[in-house]
């Protein structure tokens, strides 16, 4: 049969191993919470770049269609009012200072929307790494509160054995 005492110290051991195990694995949680909080925050800024492009790629489309309907617009502007018009005057000079603005107001508004567009993601994506942030920084492993209450549950696990044992 075993000394007592040798029973006391691996109770005391499998005691302490479990709790050194308890530690290692929530700070492993904690860690794999973080790993993945960083991920997601990840894909998110991945997610609006590509949506930053494609408000771009889109913007520059129009543009450049309207660019081509207003010089398609403005020859044949120019070309009626040539016919009708033939020594110029104020009318043809209204005419196609009109037909250039609808094609300048046009362009101008497909800037404000990009921008605006533009605006609108760069705040998500400054709120996400600021929340993500956040939230990395309050997942918390193991303290040394926890782990100062847990050597002294060991010692006192400890003591009261060894009271037992004196008893018996």
């Amino acid at each position: 049969m075993c000394d007592p005492t040798t029973v006391l110290a691996i109770g005391m051991g499998m005691k302490a191993d479990g709790v050194y195990s308890g530690w290692k694995a929530q700070d492993a949680y904690a860690a794999q919470q973080r790993r993945d909080v960083i991920a997601q925050m990840n894909q998110q800024l991945q997610n609006y770049s590509a949506e930053r492009q494609d408000a771009y790629d889109y913007a520059v489309t129009e543009m450049m269609k309207a660019n081509t309907n207003a010089l398609q617009l403005n020859s044949q502007t120019e070309a009626a009012v040539d016919e009708d018009y033939a020594g110029g005057g104020r009318t043809a000079d209204a005419l196609m200072r009109h037909s250039l603005a609808d094609n300048a107001r046009y362009i101008s508004s497909v800037k404000d929307n990009y921008r605006r567009k533009f605006n609108e993601i760069m705040l998500n994506r400054e709120a996400t790494i600021k929340s993500s942030y956040k939230t990395v920084k309050g997942i918390k492993g193991t303290t040394r509160k926890s782990r100062f209450a847990d050597v002294l549950g060991l010692a006192t696990d400890g003591l009261m054995s060894y009271g037992t044992y004196q008893g018996s």
